[in-house]
């Protein structure tokens, strides 16, 4: 039920469910904690974070989502080096976050990282995507304001 009252914008609703709900789990935290960050309630959507007695790894990549969308690349980045395990998505979205913010060096280091990484992790289609708008903007860096237009 917290997820279709968060669907439909009725936050209050979706708040009073989730506080009578005898058992929250990890879902319904992370819908809550997703629509404070959609309605740019960052200090709301930390204090939900910061609450949850379980965290999986859609909490985290929401959070660095959430920080991506402000702009806060650093506080993406130390959310990115506490979480306890990292699969592709949570590298996806802090290498897209480095190509967002015109940091390309920081997206393709962390793409390394995620290659030379002990727990053989694979780039995805979206890896690829924000690794090869990362060497675009360094190609750019070096070769003045861009590509050949002839």
């Amino acid at each position: 039920m917290v997820f279709f009252y968060t669907k439909l914008g009725d936050m209050d609703t979706a708040k009073r469910v989730f506080n009578e709900m005898p058992e929250k789990n990890v879902v319904s935290w992370n819908y809550i904690l997703s629509w404070h960050l959609k309605a740019g309630n960052l200090g709301e959507a930390w204090r939900v974070f910061d609450e949850m007695p379980k965290k999986d790894v859609i909490s985290w990549i929401t959070m660095i989502a959430g920080y991506t969308k402000c702009g806060d690349i650093k506080s993406a980045r130390e959310l990115f080096d506490k979480m306890s395990e990292r699969d592709h998505l949570a590298f996806n979205v802090m290498i897209s976050c480095y190509a967002q913010h015109s940091q390309p060096k920081e997206a393709l280091n962390l793409f390394d990282e995620m290659l030379k990484s002990s727990t053989d992790i694979q780039p995805d289609g979206v890896t690829l995507a924000s690794v090869i708008s990362a060497y675009l903007q360094l190609r750019e860096l070096r070769f003045g304001h861009g590509l050949s237009h002839t």
